[in-house]
């Protein structure tokens, strides 16, 4: 939607947002699932908006997915991350212990995060010096300030996992702080700034996993 200014009939349409949104769905009784993510880029810097040709989802694993929301440069430096996680687990891996190599890996990215753009600009430590130092130092203000922003430390991205093992699909989400969601039982689920809109198109179209993978995809 275009803002018009200082119209002849002085109307100011707003603006709206830029939209993400990733959205799974878990369809043919339990045997697929389906994902879909937007290709719009943010450089949060200029405060840019791109629409590219620049894939959100990855491939994990030979049975398994991942989609990123947020910040994409972030969500595929986990991914990268996680990879050998994953190879080491042998190619007949379920979902859930692939997520879980994911959630490691986000957990790891987001401490690396805070060490060298809060630790070590602050007070000049690393994360584990940190953590030794919260039962042994002296609790100073400079201490007590830097604890608050690690405390409020988002990265700013959120992931999803979606694959088939043992037979069933599987859908899980990662995000702030380094927490893991199944989203099985509710066949469905949605990151990202357009998050509530897809969700409620889910309910009014009354979504279950028995839906048809046709029916789904539509």
């Amino acid at each position: 939607v275009l803002e018009r200014e200082n119209s002849t009939f002085g109307v100011v349409l707003p603006k709206i947002p830029p939209m993400t949104i990733a959205v799974g769905a878990i369809c043919d009784e339990g045997r697929s699932v389906v994902v879909a993510a937007d290709q719009l880029v943010t450089i949060p810097n200029l405060n840019l908006h791109i629409e590219g040709t620049l894939s959100k989802i990855v491939t994990v694993s030979s049975h398994a997915v991942g989609v990123i929301t947020g910040n994409i440069a972030d969500g595929s430096e986990i991914f990268a991350m996680a990879k050998p996680r994953i190879e080491a687990l042998g190619g007949n891996s379920t979902v859930e212990r692939i997520a879980e190599c994911i959630r490691l890996s986000y957990e790891e990215f987001k401490k690396q995060r805070m060490e060298r753009t809060i630790l070590r600009p602050y007070i000049g430590i690393d994360f584990s010096t940190f953590q030794q130092m919260i039962t042994m130092a002296p609790q100073t203000s400079v201490f007590q300030q830097v604890a608050i922003e690690i405390s409020k430390h988002n990265l700013g991205v959120d992931l999803f996992i979606a694959g088939v093992s043992d037979g069933a699909s599987h859908l899980f989400g990662i995000g702030h702080p380094g927490e893991t969601w199944r989203y099985d039982i509710y066949g469905c689920a949605a990151l990202g700034a357009g998050m509530s809109y897809s969700i409620s198109r889910f309910a009014i179209a009354k979504h279950s996993l028995n839906d048809s993978l046709i029916v789904t995809l539509h």
